[in-house]
């Protein structure tokens, strides 16, 4: 990896290599891409090169680390490093970044185009000045990009909210999933040893996640039913805290980020998803592709649109008895040792959706 950026190509921005969806969506994007006669070079501006995703990237990517762990202090280093190398397109993929950048805009060469993607549907989560920073950037910045991608119907609909429908018309293309990687690493499945419903739920530890939640209800499950959560986050401590005051050490295991977390999920009769709010959840797309059922909540964002086009393998809960119920209800898988079938529909498959980011970058160059 090095720190040329070439001028005429695609410029990805990323805070760090933390380990969360929009991280892997914006990696695994330049990855496939970079395969693509179209995009001979591609790179990926990060601000601070900490995270577990960073031996994810090819070393085709060239890649450059701002060495700042905040917005405030990556600013002008980025507006500086863009005037510079004066990309043709930047595309960033998370909203305080994506208006930051659409902020820069009016000061930096105007041939530049900027295509933002929303990740997650908008200002949920958040209070206070940063509510206000936020909703106010949607409104006034968002006009700026060129384009504007969401990663479900529902994402897309929430943003228009904050926009002029009449003037903006967000491009949804699903998250992509690369099956072959994932049947390459959950070839054998690894399953926590017992005779009760093994579940797992994979994500940053943060309160977005309601992994909390998903705590809370183990109590109410049967004593033989056991959770695997993987992720690191913020949370961590205060979810062992729980853990350890409802007496659930030996049913509820955390293990931390894992590089192969397929063969986890491959394992279990279902990914549970007690998130307070989403995008479009990646991990629930990948469990589908791993054979295995996937039990969310509501809030979950594009969800609905998951389940619209699966049969019978993606199962909508309230958080609380009816969560429970439909825990209770799975069958558990028999322990081959195997993944199941895919249950991924095609719309999510990896080559339709890399070919449409291939099309929209490509009317921009």
């Amino acid at each position: 990896m090095t720190d040329k950026i070439s001028h005429s190509g695609v410029v990805f921005i990323l805070p760090s290599f933390a380990g969360g969806g929009a991280e892997r969506v914006s990696i695994t994007l330049l990855n496939q891409l970079s395969e693509r006669s179209n995009f001979p070079e591609l790179s990926l501006i990060v601000f601070d090169d900490a995270g577990p995703l960073s031996g994810l990237v090819s070393d085709k990517i060239k890649v450059h680390v701002l060495g700042c762990k905040r917005l405030r202090e990556a600013f002008p280093i980025l507006a500086k490093y863009i005037l510079q190398n004066k990309p043709k397109i930047i595309f960033s993929n998370m909203a305080y970044v994506n208006q930051a950048v659409l902020f820069l805009k009016s000061f930096l060469p105007n041939d530049i185009k900027y295509i933002v993607r929303e990740a997650n549907t908008p200002l949920l989560g958040t209070n206070g000045l940063k509510r206000i920073i936020l909703k106010y950037g949607y409104r006034f910045l968002y006009r700026k990009a060129d384009e504007i991608v969401c990663p479900s119907r529902c994402v897309a609909d929430d943003l228009l909210s904050y926009l002029d429908p009449l003037s903006y018309d967000p491009v949804v293309i699903y998250n992509p999933v690369d099956i072959a990687k994932i049947n390459l690493n959950c070839e054998v499945a690894v399953r926590t040893p017992g005779l009760g419903i093994r579940l797992v739920a994979v994500g940053r530890l943060t309160y977005q996640k309601g992994f909390d939640r998903l705590v809370n209800l183990m109590p109410d499950l049967p004593s033989n039913t056991h959770l695997t959560i993987l992720g690191e986050g913020p949370e961590k401590a205060s979810l062992l805290k729980q853990i350890a005051e409802l007496g659930l050490l030996g049913r509820v295991t955390l293990l931390g980020y894992v590089d192969n977390p397929w063969t986890y999920i491959a394992g279990a009769d279902a990914l549970v998803l007690p998130s307070r709010w989403e995008g479009l959840p990646n991990v629930a797309l990948e469990a589908l592709a791993c054979g295995t059922k996937v039990i969310s909540t509501p809030e979950a964002g594009g969800i609905n649109e998951i389940v619209m086009l699966t049969s019978g393998s993606v199962f909508i809960a309230d958080m609380g008895a009816d969560f429970v119920a439909a825990i209770v209800s799975l069958k558990i898988k028999n322990q081959k040792n195997k993944k199941s079938e895919n249950f991924l529909p095609n719309d999510f498959k990896f080559s339709q959706v890399v070919d449409r980011y291939e099309k929209l970058f490509l009317s921009y160059l």
